[in-house]
């Protein structure tokens, strides 16, 4: 086999929600002959092992491979799946993300024109319980969609078009293996309890990197998933500590244009 995508998912102790992941992928109309899905797992404690495998058993045609990265954060586990991705076109997702059944197709599609680089798509929430009405506030809407960065949630409007990088986000993000290895993967992004501080900007450093490189990148409506916000999202210390983190991250992109700016 020689797959044209390589799905890698990252995960850490969410072995339920990984088995959902894997659920919807081994659905997509793709053929499975032209993907294969890489769990990078970070050191579980559950049954994430035992998961994923029962899943390739289920599943024997869909190429679902198990490795585990033990450096401390989320990307040292997606560089561990890139190395062992055997596709041109990476297709990150999180774990508690559930692919609609068309994304992959939808992938191949944007691909096949060789000037794009970069690609994703619709995070749609898939809530535990019904959201309380001051959530509302976190989301800026407009007249095509919503983008709501304390869940992870977008929707640029139902046409494919032309996007900037920044649009598209780690939990549904797509990029060419080559383009991803020239431009020096993920920047640090999420660490580990007692490592918080230490986290850098992820796929927006990675975006950044795109754009400064002129490189094209395309939102596709059905490079789709749905991103399940649990009940304990809807309490003020989530997003205390969702901004706490997100302050850290802003301050790693503002050393890193600093001293872009001391260079040139």
């Amino acid at each position: 086999m020689n797959p044209s995508i390589s799905v890698i998912i990252t995960t850490l102790n969410r072995c339920e929600d990984l088995g959902l992941t894997l659920d919807h992928l081994a659905r997509q109309t793709l053929h499975p002959d032209e993907f294969e899905v890489i769990v990078a797992d970070g050191g579980s404690s559950d049954a994430t092992r035992s998961t994923v495998l029962a899943k390739a058993r289920e599943y024997p045609a869909h190429h679902i491979h198990f490795i585990v990265e033990l450096a401390p954060g989320v990307t040292a586990a997606r560089h561990c799946g890139v190395r062992e991705a055997k596709g041109s076109v990476l297709v990150f997702i999180e774990d508690d993300a559930r692919a609609g059944s068309r994304s992959l197709e939808a992938v191949k599609e944007v691909f096949q024109e060789p000037d794009v680089h970069m690609a994703g798509g619709r995070c749609l929430p898939a809530y535990d319980t019904p959201p309380p009405l001051w959530l509302e506030v976190f989301f800026d809407r407009t007249a095509n969609g919503f983008t709501c960065g304390s869940l992870s949630l977008i929707d640029l409007g139902p046409l494919k078009k032309d996007t900037s990088p920044s649009n598209i986000w780690a939990l549904n993000l797509c990029i060419r293996k080559e383009t991803l290895l020239r431009l020096g993967g993920f920047n640090p992004d999420l660490m580990p309890p007692g490592l918080k501080e230490f986290q850098g900007d992820g796929e927006t450093g990675l975006a950044r990197k795109v754009a400064n490189a002129g490189l094209r990148a395309v939102y596709h409506p059905e490079i789709l998933v749905e991103h399940r916000i649990q009940k304990d999202r809807f309490d003020v210390s989530y997003f205390e500590k969702r901004w706490r983190f997100q302050g850290i991250s802003d301050s790693f992109t503002a050393e890193m244009e600093n001293e872009l700016d001391e260079i040139a």
